[in-house]
C-alpha cells in the first residue's frame, strides 16, 4: 500500500534529509494502521497513548472480555503486528463478511497465543477452528472462563 503525500517527509527546502524516528513510525505503523481502521470501520475498537511510556504513539485493540470473565484488556499493534491484524481480518472475512469485530479477536488471540474464553467464542461456528488454532484447550467452569464454547449466550 503506497501513501503518495509521504514523499513530504523527505523533501525539506529542495533536499533529502534522513528520516526522524517519528517520520519513520508514521510511515510504518500510523498510516497504514489508521488507513486499515477507515477500510474496515474499526474506531470503536481502537485505543491510543502517546508520550512518556508510550512513546510517540501506541494504538491497541480493544479486547475487553476476551481472555477472561469481566476483565478490561487490550493489544498492542505494531509496525510488525500490522500484517498479522490484516491477515486475521481477511481470514475471518473470508468466512463470514460481516465479521470485523470477530477479526480483531481472531488477532488479539492470535498475538496472545491464546484462545478465548469459551463465552467469547463467536457465534458461527465456522469460525471456531480459527481460534482454537490460537492455543491450548482452556480449562472451563473456572473463575475467567466460566464458560465452554457456544454455552452461554446473552
Amino acid at each position: 500500500m503506497g501513501f503518495p503525500f509521504v514523499g513530504c517527509f523527505f523533501q525539506r527546502a529542495g533536499k533529502d534529509e534522513e528520516m526522524t524516528q517519528a517520520e519513520k513510525l508514521a510511515i510504518d505503523l500510523v498510516y497504514p494502521f489508521l488507513a486499515l481502521t477507515d477500510e474496515y470501520d474499526i474506531r470503536d475498537r481502537v485505543f491510543w497513548r502517546c508520550g512518556g511510556c508510550y512513546g510517540l504513539v501506541t494504538f491497541c485493540i480493544l479486547c475487553n472480555d476476551l481472555f477472561a470473565w469481566g476483565t478490561a484488556d487490550l493489544v498492542e499493534v505494531t509496525a510488525e503486528s500490522l500484517p498479522e491484524l490484516r491477515k486475521a481480518i481477511g481470514d475471518v472475512l473470508v468466512i463470514q463478511e460481516d465479521a470485523v469485530d470477530e477479526a480483531l479477536d481472531l488477532f488479539c488471540a492470535r498475538t496472545r497465543r491464546t484462545r478465548p474464553q469459551g463465552a467469547a467464542y463467536p457465534k458461527d461456528k465456522s469460525l471456531w477452528a480459527l481460534f482454537d488454532a490460537c492455543g491450548p484447550e482452556r480449562a472451563e467452569g473456572v473463575p475467567g472462563n466460566p464458560y465452554k464454547p457456544g454455552e452461554y449466550r446473552c
